[in-house]
């Protein structure tokens, strides 16, 4: 419930926050050119996206031609991403579900791909995880694709950071095991966080790691966007070297988020 408010309350400003900001066009570049190079609307015409927040990728996705019906925890979130679909004349089925009510809502073999991205399966623990990836493989035809965009329990950039201000428990924040308290819109829920090895056990006994790659590994997290405003020169260089060498899979572990592509086995 509190995750619930948490989002109901941050829904209003999350695009201003970060789908709008320097730092999380970057971030979401990474991820889309992923999909642009990895699918096609062909291949993957049916997409299941979970905690789609303001809807920024179900109307990227349909505008390369998916069929997308985008789920979110947060009934504000879907309100702005139902509004945003309607501006950009995008027909995208919207539906408030949880994560443990997904795999109730659809047929079984309903979808080619799931996307999730941005952090939304760290507000679940290990064992939700297991469920979700047993439920995805049911809603999931033979060979259907899950790519989850994922915060890692150690990015070397938050590290330098807050060690550098003298925060060290915000340094290590990411590696308590019991989950971490997180504070949004004055309400506080718990955030896991994960590698690619962990969440890669968590769900190989329904589907297979194809790859994974670095989502902010150079690129800064959000919360530094006011910093590199002032210096458009260095996030330009850095987002340059992560796409030069920041798709070997080693850069994962150390990134902001990590994509993870698995296959339904």
């Amino acid at each position: 419930m509190a995750t619930e408010k948490a989002f109901d309350k941050a829904a209003l400003n999350y695009d201003s926050e970060f789908t709008d900001t320097a730092v999380g066009r970057l971030q979401r570049n990474r991820v889309w050119n992923y999909l642009r190079a990895n699918f096609s609307s062909t291949e993957f015409p049916r997409v299941l996206e979970l905690n789609c927040g303001t809807g920024e990728d179900a109307i990227w996705l349909s505008r390369h031609g998916f069929r997308v019906v985008a789920t979110d925890l947060s009934s504000e979130m879907i309100q702005i991403a139902k509004q945003k679909a309607l501006h950009s004349k995008q027909k995208i089925e919207f539906d408030v579900c949880s994560f443990e009510n997904v795999g109730n809502k659809f047929a079984p073999g309903s979808f080619d791909l799931v996307l999730s991205d941005f952090g939304g399966l760290n507000c679940i623990d290990e064992k939700q995880i297991r469920l979700l990836a047993e439920n995805l493989s049911v809603l999931l035809r033979p060979g259907g694709r899950f790519v989850a965009v994922v915060m890692s329990d150690d990015c070397t950039f938050e590290k330098l950071y807050f060690n550098r201000k003298g925060e060290r428990h915000k340094a290590t924040r990411r590696k308590d095991k019991n989950g971490t308290a997180t504070v949004i819109e004055n309400e506080t829920f718990t955030t896991w966080y994960y590698n690619p090895d962990k969440f890669s056990a968590l769900v190989n006994h329904v589907f297979t790691t194809r790859k994974t790659k670095a989502v902010g590994w150079l690129i800064p997290p959000s919360y530094l966007n006011p910093f590199f405003l002032r210096r458009p020169v260095l996030l330009r260089a850095l987002n340059a070297l992560e796409n030069s060498i920041g798709n070997i899979s080693a850069f994962a572990r150390k990134a902001d988020h990590f994509l993870i592509d698995l296959v339904r086995k």
